[in-house]
């Protein structure tokens, strides 16, 4: 492999103050749009949807992003996509809109509610739950489908419902918050739902890898196991601010890796966080307005914020070592940049990045990298 010697900076580092970045990395900025939801079918292809009717997707792993906006007006808050072709978007005053082109057009759905649609999970093209709450008072519905969204189904509840996990085709939890503690769960594929588990309070967050292991988040009570589909929960950690946020994420890709993504409406922030040892420990990887996050694999995801910026790590998040004060030499497909204390370090993997870094030591200071590829030349500037 060929390598270079590309640059030598000469940089006054603080180890003790030493701040090292977890591998996300910004790859998209939007104008006056607030992102809610990603959905990623590969790490070629995803789909990132928000306010204004905006749906963004790229085929490309990042490196571009095609407006395929519906014609019709919808504020999305979910979107899903069950298989390559066919998609879901759900949002404010019961709009469902749908796909079966993978997004070149969308249909307007009819549904019989006005309530705040937040999450849907189908398991195919025509199966799937969505689950709402009342704009105005603590209530919640959930709607199903098995036929692509010609007919639904309502059940109402008198809780508001956060986050729904379907175990297998039968069996299904959401995270209630209201009068009642605990889950609604069903074992009849969502013909019915009641309360179980009542020992927890205000469930806000599920993650299942397979029918027996999951995990589950309560706002009083922290992090809970279960391996045995959720009959019983382990407590593992009310640590971490695990439970503190008012909106949370929690996606397990094996028994011992998780993510955690949490967000407070009190200051306007929140982070990411990872484990590796089945959810007893965390560490932070980034903080910021992220509101969303899906994982393709261990390594490989990416993370949106409300305020239009879209994130991708391919190393898992994990944070760079500390390097010299220089940069010495690097293979064409990876280059690193030292900043105040921070290391910056990611595969070009054939594309061209720009990217804003910020660091924060009293004043912001920030760096920007322009990398093109076809001569590994580099252009770094500084604005301090």
């Amino acid at each position: 492999m060929k390598t270079f010697k590309i640059l030598y900076i000469l940089v006054f580092i603080n180890l003790i103050q030493a701040n090292l970045n977890a591998q996300w990395i910004n790859i998209f900025q939007g104008n006056n749009v607030t992102f809610h939801a990603i959905d990623c079918l590969s790490d070629d292809t995803v789909f990132v949807a928000g306010t204004q009717s905006t749906v963004l997707r790229t085929y490309d792993k990042g490196q571009t992003w095609q407006a395929i906006n519906p014609i019709f007006e919808i504020d999305a808050v979910d979107i899903n996509f069950p298989d390559e072709l066919t998609g879901y978007i759900v949002g404010y005053n019961g709009k469902i809109a749908k796909t079966t082109n993978c997004g070149n057009n969308w249909e307007l759905m009819v549904t019989d509610t006005s309530y705040t649609l937040i999450e849907a999970l189908f398991i195919n093209a025509d199966s799937g739950w969505i689950i709402g709450s009342h704009l105005y008072e603590t209530k919640g519905i959930v709607l199903k489908t098995i036929n692509g969204g010609k007919d639904w189904n309502y059940y109402y509840s008198e809780d508001e419902l956060f986050n729904i996990e379907m175990i297998n085709n039968l069996t299904g939890l959401i995270g209630i918050y209201g009068d009642s503690y605990g889950f609604l769960k069903t074992e009849d594929g969502g013909n019915t739902w009641n309360l179980s588990n009542p020992e927890f309070q205000w469930i806000n967050t599920v993650s299942f890898i397979n029918e027996n292991i999951g995990y589950c988040t309560a706002s009083q009570g922290g992090l809970h196991r279960t391996t045995n589909g959720g009959t019983t929960w382990e407590f593992i950690t009310n640590d971490y601010g695990i439970g503190f946020y008012s909106r949370s994420q929690l996606l397990f890709l094996t028994e011992e890796t998780g993510y955690y993504l949490g967000w407070e409406k009190l200051f306007n922030g929140g982070k990411i966080m990872r484990s590796d040892d089945s959810g007893n420990t965390w560490q932070d990887q980034i903080g910021g307005k992220f509101w969303d996050m899906d994982m393709i694999n261990t390594d490989t995801g990416y993370a949106i914020t409300w305020d239009g910026r879209i994130y991708k790590t391919i190393n898992g998040g994990l944070p760079v070592g500390i390097a010299e004060t220089n940069i010495g030499e690097y293979s064409e497909n990876c280059v690193s940049f030292i900043c105040e204390f921070t290391i910056f370090s990611f595969d070009l993997l054939d594309a061209i990045f720009k990217e804003d870094f910020a660091v924060s030591q009293g004043r912001r200071r920030h760096g920007a990298v322009y990398i093109p590829l076809t001569n590994c030349k580099i252009d770094l500037t500084l604005h301090l």
